[in-house]
């Protein structure tokens, strides 16, 4: 007799019920806040409190997050829009 407190197996498990239930509102744009990400870098690496070892540490973060950003995420943009609507896809 299996424990009714157990976790089902993931065979039972319908992924696209449970993502249907969390709704769209529940995920953010993943490049938005990748960017929102390296902004806050940015400003540590501009911060006079931070020793001048760290800040070019976090120069160094924020230029190869810019540059991994404009060669993975940029790239695939113009695909995201629907040819002759105007409107944008649903992840931006």
């Amino acid at each position: 007799m299996p424990d009714a407190g157990a976790t089902p197996p993931l065979d039972d498990i319908d992924p696209g019920a449970l993502l249907g239930s969390l709704g769209p509102a529940r995920f953010i744009n993943r490049e938005l806040s990748w960017l929102d990400f390296n902004a806050r870098v940015l400003e540590l690496a501009a911060d006079q409190t931070v020793p001048l070892l760290e800040r070019a540490k976090f120069v160094a973060i924020f230029n190869q997050n810019l540059d991994e950003f404009f060669q993975v995420r940029w790239r695939g943009w113009p695909t995201r829009w629907r040819p002759g609507s105007g409107a944008p896809h649903r992840t931006g």
